[in-house]
């Protein structure tokens, strides 16, 4: 978990999953980890990114950090052409 100098701050973890268009044009997302910190996320790209499959799609990784004990979605989902979309997302600005 990442801590920060600021009071105002939680830790963080670091999700990294692996995404690509299959034949059908879906898209498949794979999760792949769960990091401590951006670093360790990064380097399990670079492990990834010589394996079969994960090869062929260079472009397909997404880290995102996330905030221990906050909630995501919070407003609901609206389900959008075949997609979740967060509810504010089809209404309004995003909620803070």
């Amino acid at each position: 978990m990442t801590k920060s100098s600021s009071k105002n701050k939680t830790a963080s973890v670091f999700l990294l999953q692996h995404s690509h268009k299959l034949e059908g044009g879906e898209e498949e997302v794979k999760v792949l980890g769960i990091f401590q910190t951006r670093q360790h996320g990064f380097q399990a790209i670079e492990r990834f990114r010589k394996l079969p499959g994960f090869r062929d799609y260079p472009d397909g990784y997404h880290l995102e950090e996330y905030p221990l004990n906050k909630l995501q979605w919070t407003s609901g989902f609206i389900e959008k052409d075949g997609l979740d979309l967060p509810e504010w997302f089809c209404t309004e600005e995003p909620p803070d």
